[in-house]
């Protein structure tokens, strides 16, 4: 069964020059993408959501893949639905731990350089698993309208 798995990345725009200050969203998604491609997904789309240039990375960016899901039986099926699940929160997950590392072992070393101390980052980033037959459009306004304002990812 084929399906089109889709993550809407919300990050923390800071000013390009100040790169260690935030949480750029199209970094996280390309780590999904590293992640998904692994599992054998094929990547459909990956954009930042910026409306139009400005010095900031981008607080907002989307990714999506198809991917072949093998079943037999129902039951079958619904374990699989089931894993299926987990393992795109797990990749959310797994993608956010890597963009972290990478950020405090960069951030560590120009630190170093700089003979400035090193305070390591740790976002607590939310993933949440909406409805996959939301439309990008939906999810961005559910986002929009919800309380949330730390960084997240919507697994639809």
């Amino acid at each position: 069964m084929k399906k089109n798995p889709k993550f809407y990345i919300w990050g923390r725009a800071t000013h390009v020059g100040q790169c260690y200050e935030g949480l750029c969203a199209t970094t996280i998604a390309s780590f999904i993408e590293q992640l998904m491609n692994e599992k054998g997904a094929v990547p459909v789309e990956l954009c930042d959501l910026k409306p139009e240039y400005n010095v900031q990375t981008p607080s907002d960016a989307y990714v999506s893949f198809e991917y072949e899901q093998n079943g037999e039986s129902a039951s079958e099926n619904g374990c699989q639905e089931e894993a299926y699940e987990n393992m795109l929160e797990e990749t959310a997950a797994q993608a956010c731990k890597k963009m972290l590392d990478m950020l405090n072992t960069r951030r560590e070393e120009y630190c170093r350089l700089c003979n400035i101390k090193y305070v390591p980052y740790s976002y607590d980033v939310k993933i949440i698993k909406k409805d996959d037959s939301m439309t990008l459009g939906e999810v961005r306004e559910w986002f929009r309208l919800s309380a949330i304002k730390d960084p997240a990812i919507i697994v639809f």
